[in-house]
């Protein structure tokens, strides 16, 4: 009888045979070439730079990840390392879609420990949001499962003496890793010590990989204050006080006059360094007292006692201002203190990043919860309150959103109201809820205990923003309906409007009370309109068209505006062209208000002062009068006519640096919390 040769000679039952008898050992080394592959495959979507240093070291860390990876699967019984490799495979593959996906919509990716505390809320709020981008994703997300499934149809029998020889090549995979990627990390610009001193996790995440950002987040190496370099600068010292200070005339017609630093008497950085013990707080005390404080100025006290309305405004753009649609932000931007190159820096992606930065005067990367804790002694709530201001902060959403009802009791405002807490008495539950209800309802709560201190996180402008899906769309949808401008666009004017009811509502009661005059209105966003972008499901991208651009970089994306505005600076025409972000808003008050602060504690500067213009962003890029620089390129930009020396490049980077190192290492440190003790203010 001629055996039956027709299963030999088909191709496919030859090709499941091979993989059924040979592909038992899969799931013991395929976690090495997984990760590699996923890492790739992600710098790729990202746009990520692709020179050989950075693929080297790239690739090298990715490789050492799954080398020990496959080292723990290659000494696990068969099953087991069945099971560990599927899971591990499938959880690489997620945290790799969860960022792309994060990062495509805000413009910022997710820390790990946002990952874990911040999925929740994002299912919940934004479930529409996530099917939309799994929808558009569905390709890269079966490309970033192949793993997984490779080692789920792997074979069920795996030859013997197998496992030496998989244990040594994980084991020279992970070392070789090692060596591979802090050779590509010693090539990269600044080496390892830049690596560190410049970290920012969403560069780094984007230019050197999840890996090395991932590693570098959970060890807490790209936190600790010991990494951070601080360059100590040299300045000049502070000029003595002058005769004409004391009174007497100088001998020429018009004496000069001199004003005093805006320092706190009693604080002594260079007592408290010699006598620190703790070398970090010792670094920052020494690069404190190397820091040249800025001084009083004309403007020094021109709100002294006047109240104070602070708005942090969700999601705000210049771009809405316009003279008919919205008279009211037209007023206060145009007949206030003008702004025309202002920028709001996307801080961590989110609202409470953006709260953090206009609130505390550090370049801070961070979540509130991770830093109000200190109780810090110079933010405007807590100099004023402590001054007697009657105190109170509000929000027409959850109270408990971003942990707001410890966190701005804690940044110096006695009472926090918000959404379960006594908002819900005068505001309507809905998605999202009117700026105008609020400020209608809290507005009695405080006009008649002067002098007071408030703030507001508005809500009306967040995203989507749909015709129908955006409660305050929907309701001033006929005041934008014939506007030149796509569904998505017009329904983000439109949400925006009831910021402007309100702004228009709180006016007239300040003005009906006769108290405009003193009282001091100050308005910042939190971050540029990212749900205008096509990651929201939008067919084209919204910011684009709102801008009027075709394309627009990360200076154009977070050019903005800031209002600061009081009854009293109507007829002063005041105008600050110089570039400026959130990080100035607390040293430009503290001023303002007259308050006895040091400037060194903030790494902005007061814009009406003399000192040099920065702005500033989490990534290192920066910009001053005579251009821009791009950190991820390292490409400095002149502005037309501006010469500009490699010199001058490297000494605003070196300070950009200084002032981002600082804010972390503040964060880190508990720096306020030890600072107050020292000055017997626990």
């Amino acid at each position: 009888m001629i055996p039956d040769n027709s299963q030999q000679r088909n191709p496919l039952s030859a090709l499941r045979l091979f993989w059924k008898t040979r592909s038992g050992s899969l799931c013991r080394w395929l976690l090495m070439p997984a990760v590699c592959f996923l890492e790739l495959m992600f710098h790729l979507w990202v746009g990520g730079p692709t020179t050989p240093a950075v693929l080297a070291q790239l690739l090298g860390f990715a490789l050492c990840v799954g080398g020990l990876l496959s080292l723990v699967a290659s000494l696990l019984p068969r099953k087991g390392a069945k099971v560990f490799a599927a899971v591990l495979a499938f959880l690489c593959a997620l945290i790799m879609l969860v960022e792309y996906m994060v990062g495509n919509a805000y413009g910022s990716y997710m820390r790990p420990s946002r990952i874990v505390t911040g999925a929740g809320g994002v299912l919940t709020d934004y479930t529409d949001v996530v099917i939309q981008m799994i929808l558009d994703n569905l390709g890269r997300i079966a490309l970033a499962l192949v793993p997984m499934v490779l080692v789920l149809l792997s074979g069920k029998r795996e030859k013997p003496g197998r496992r030496i020889p998989l244990i040594l090549a994980a084991a020279i995979g992970t070392l070789g890793g090692i060596a591979l990627g802090f050779a590509g990390l010693a090539e990269m610009p600044g080496g390892v010590t830049g690596w560190l001193s410049s970290y920012d996790f969403n560069a780094c995440i984007r230019e050197r990989g999840i890996v090395t950002a991932m590693y570098t987040e959970l060890s807490g190496l790209g936190n600790k204050a010991d990494a951070i370099v601080l360059e100590l600068p040299v300045i000049e010292p502070l000029p003595e006080p002058t005769e004409a200070a004391s009174g007497e005339a100088l001998p020429s017609a018009e004496p000069e006059k001199v004003y005093a630093p805006h320092t706190i008497p009693g604080l002594d950085f260079g007592a408290l360094a010699q006598k620190e013990t703790n070398p970090q707080l010792k670094s920052l005390y020494q690069y404190l007292e190397a820091l040249k404080p800025t001084t009083e100025n004309d403007y020094t006290g021109l709100f002294a006692g006047k109240n104070l309305i602070f708005i942090t405004a969700e999601a705000f753009n210049y771009a809405v201002i316009d003279p008919e649609l919205t008279p009211t932000l037209y007023r206060l931007s145009t007949k206030g203190i003008q702004f025309t190159n202002y920028y709001e820096p996307s801080w961590s992606g989110c609202t409470s990043g953006g709260e953090l930065v206009n609130l505390s005067g550090l370049a801070m990367n961070c979540e509130m919860i991770t830093y109000s804790h200190q109780k810090p002694f110079n933010t405007i709530g807590r100099q004023l309150m402590n001054q007697g201001y009657f105190s109170r902060a509000y929000h027409n959403n959850y109270h408990t959103f971003y942990d707001r009802h410890i966190t701005h009791e804690d940044l110096g405002y006695e009472k926090f109201i918000g959404y379960g807490n006594g908002m819900e008495e005068g505001v309507q539950e809905l998605w999202p809820e009117s700026d105008l209800e609020m400020i209608d309802f809290t507005v009695p709560q405080y006009i008649d205990n002067q002098p007071f201190s408030i703030y507001y996180m508005t809500v009306s402008g967040h995203c989507r923003y749909s015709k129908l899906g955006n409660a305050m769309s929907k309701k001033n949808w006929s005041l934008v309906e014939d506007l030149p401008y796509s569904e998505w666009v017009k329904a983000y004017i439109a949400c925006n409007l009831e910021l402007e009811h309100a702004l228009t509502s709180l006016v007239s009661q300040l003005e009906e009370a006769g108290i405009a005059d003193d009282t001091v209105i100050v308005m910042a966003p939190d971050h540029y309109p990212y749900g205008l972008g096509t990651s929201w499901g939008n067919p084209s991208d919204g910011l684009a068209e709102l801008y009027g651009v075709e394309k627009y970089d990360l200076f154009q994306r977070d050019k903005n505006t800031l209002i600061l505005w009081s009854g009293c600076l109507e007829d002063k025409n005041i105008r600050i062209d110089a570039p400026v972000c959130s990080i100035d808003i607390l040293p430009t008050l503290s001023n303002l208000f007259g308050i006895v602060h040091d400037s060194r504690l903030t790494v902005g500067r007061d814009v009406l002062g003399t000192e040099e213009a920065i702005a500033l962003w989490p990534d290192h890029s920066w910009v001053t009068e005579k251009g821009q620089f791009d950190a991820s390129t390292g490409r400095f930009t002149p502005y037309d006519g501006a010469e500009v020396s490699d010199e001058y490049v490297q000494r605003i980077s070196a300070i950009v640096n200084n002032k981002i190192n600082f804010s972390r290492a503040v964060q880190q440190i508990d720096f306020f919390t030890a600072l107050q003790k020292e000055m017997g203010l626990e």
